[in-house]
């Protein structure tokens, strides 16, 4: 054995780091697909998709009166949005350059996570906004459409001893 042993990380082999990066491009590519169809303008008759699944459990008349106001989150979003955007257009020039560096994919994907941080807590922010202007039972029917939505069927009661909420 040699004097001085030294331990080196384990090599990650060269597939796992394209397949990383195939995927993680594939799902930017699928996230930004999504945001861009829910910031585009929807037909006058509909409320902003961006904000506009909120108030699917709330009566047309308060719907109306929300609808100018999520419009100008519409708008208000778009910078964070196209930083995003130009984020992941970086990434992209970053890891299609064969000179890239492990350190420029890191810091890449770090202003991308930035990027969608910064859009997420703008989204919440204005989710916040929205809600404190409901009544109590309408936040319920929010609550109640946000759980649905995001629950998978085939483990919706699995671990759940809780009744299922009522059904209006």
């Amino acid at each position: 054995m040699s004097e001085q042993q030294t331990m080196k990380p384990a090599r990650v082999p060269a597939w796992i780091k394209t397949v990383l990066v195939i995927s993680v491009t594939l799902n930017l590519l699928f996230v930004g697909a999504v945001i861009g169809r829910m910031m585009s303008h929807p037909p006058e008759h509909r409320l902003p998709p961006h904000l506009g699944w909120m108030m699917r459990g709330i009566d047309e008349t308060r719907q109306a009166g929300l609808k100018d106001q999520l419009q100008s989150y519409g708008e208000a979003i778009r910078p964070l949005r196209n930083n995003m955007r130009d984020a992941v257009d970086d990434f992209r020039r970053i890891i299609s350059d064969p000179d890239s560096q492990e350190a420029d994919m890191a810091a890449a994907l770090s202003r991308m996570r930035s990027a969608n941080n910064d859009y997420q807590t703008r989204m919440h922010d204005m989710m916040l906004e929205i809600l404190v202007q409901l009544a109590p039972d309408q936040r319920e029917r929010v609550a109640r459409f946000l759980v649905r939505e995001h629950r998978r069927p085939d483990r919706e009661r699995q671990h759940d001893d809780r009744p299922p909420p009522p059904v209006d």
